[in-house]
């Protein structure tokens, strides 16, 4: 065979198999817990996502969970990082790629079919658009992350939200208070443990991210009652879903 035709053969074989299955993309942001100045507020300006991260090896996690842990464990510190939002997957064609409005950076990331993404700082970069693949950018300070992934549309499915702040939150079922312990440390002092919850379709709290640490007992704690909370199962659009949701508990130490 003409070794010439090869990689045009190459190319219309995955044009073919692009046509038949084409991709979905979906954008999901990650934030890292801000730090707050003594006033309350956040201490700097986080700069906009814009450079593609090393991804670990065999490549980030499937699980939204896992990638904020993978995200986490790139700086050790107080702070952990929190599920900010995930966008319905939108379909990908090789004529018309995917724009997704990115609220909380108060920008847009654009992705087309050749694997260009617009990334919310202004500049493009390049990724390969392979099913089941994920790419995630950042910026120096890393407080925001946006991660890009595509999916085959077979294997799409949106049965999982983000409630943040401002967002009317799942009514409360059942509430257990946290049994703190005494810790001559922290004796007379009183604050809040602030957490990520993941709610189960059924209401039912599966796991618990600490978002700004206090202490290892208070924060194990708090995250102990948590787990025991039910709440009013999660839906969209009448459907159940998984939903991500921020509550606190307040701690007083005697």
């Amino acid at each position: 065979m003409n070794r010439k035709l090869i990689p045009a053969i190459i190319f219309l074989l995955a044009a073919s198999a692009f046509a038949v299955d084409p991709l979905l993309v979906r954008v999901t942001v990650y934030q890292r817990m801000p730090q707050l100045a003594a006033d309350g507020a956040v201490a700097e300006e986080p700069e906009l996502p814009g450079m593609m991260l090393a991804a670990p090896e065999g490549g980030w996690p499937a699980s939204y969970d896992a990638v904020r842990q993978a995200l986490t464990a790139r700086r050790k510190g107080r702070t952990n990082v929190l599920i900010a939002a995930i966008h319905a997957t939108k379909p990908l064609s090789s004529e018309q790629g995917a724009a997704f409005f990115v609220g909380e950076l108060g920008h847009a990331v654009e992705v087309k079919a050749s694997g260009d993404v617009l990334l919310p700082n202004g500049k493009h970069a390049t990724i390969e658009p392979a099913p089941n693949a994920t790419s995630i950018f950042g910026a120096p300070d890393e407080q925001f992350y946006v991660a890009v992934t595509f999916l085959p549309a077979a294997g799409a499915r949106d049965d999982v939200m983000v409630i943040m702040n401002g967002e009317k939150p799942l009514n409360v079922v059942k509430r257990v208070e946290p049994k703190y312990p005494s810790i001559e440390a922290l004796r007379n002092t009183t604050g809040m443990v602030l957490a990520q919850l993941r709610v189960e379709p059924d209401g039912s709290v599966s796991a618990v991210n600490v978002l700004q640490k206090v202490q290892p007992q208070i924060d194990a704690a708090a995250a102990d009652a948590f787990k025991q909370w039910r709440f009013e199962p999660p839906t969209r659009d009448g459907r159940p879903v998984t939903a991500y949701m921020i509550m606190t508990a307040a701690y007083r130490i005697e």
